[in-house]
Parts: C-alpha cells; structure tokens; sequence
C-alpha cells in the first residue's frame, strides 16, 4: 500500500511519502501513520534494511579493484584533467577507445560526470590534492 498526496482541500500540502506492503502488521500500520503525522517518511524495517544492504553493496562495487587497469588509468587521466584525445595520445590508444573505457568505468562505479570521477578518483586515492604531494 502506497500513500499518494491527497486531492482535495488543501491540495495536497500536507501529503507525506509512506510504502507498507500488503501484508504489514497493525502495529507497523500505527507506526506509519504516527510517522506521517509527524511529517516524516515511512518505510518498513525489512525494506530499509534491504536498501541499507543494497546501498553497502554499491559502496564496495566503487572500490578501484572493481576496475580494469585501463580503466583505472583513464579514471586516473580523467581526474587531472586529461581529454579522452589526450589520454588517448598518452596510453598509445584512439579517443573513442578511451571513451569506451570511461564510459564503462562511469557504468560500474556508478558516476555520472567528470566532478564524479575527480571526487571518487580524490575519496579512493587514486589522485591526491596538490599538498598532499
């Protein structure tokens, strides 16, 4: 059972995100409710805990070791400010190689743009601040 904004008066202002599955206890029902009320979001444990689970997952999917080496070389390139065309020229590969090779880094450790791949590339070690040198 899923909780939409309510139409009607008051257009929904007041409307709070909830999820209980079919089978929730009224106990968890009670909960969900007092939850709401007090303007906060609801999500069963075994839901949440699920998602914790997911979400430590990912958080080991983005380790370097997930990567290839080239990869981890054009996430390293990428990171200090390197082209795809000059990355290329440096590993001896076609830009659109490169492309491929950080495109699917991008896939695997879930990144989306190029302050993505700096912040990861500085949160794993795999490019340091320039005092840290």
């Amino acid at each position: 059972m899923a909780w939409r904004k309510p139409s009607g008066p008051g257009g929904g202002r007041n409307g709070r995100p909830g999820f209980l599955n079919k089978s929730t206890a009224d106990t968890d029902l009670i909960g969900a409710i007092e939850a709401i009320v007090r303007g906060h979001s609801y999500l069963p444990q075994r839901a949440a805990a699920l998602i914790a689970r997911q979400k430590a997952q990912r958080g080991r999917d983005r380790e370097p070791e997930a990567l290839s080496d080239r990869e981890r070389t054009v996430i390293e390139l990428t990171a200090q400010g390197f082209s795809g065309a000059e990355a290329g020229r440096k590993m001896g590969l076609s830009p659109k190689t490169v492309e491929g090779y950080i495109a699917r880094a991008k896939s695997k450790l879930g990144l989306g743009n190029r302050r993505d791949i700096v912040r990861f590339a500085l949160e794993s070690g795999l490019l340091r601040r320039e005092e840290e040198k």
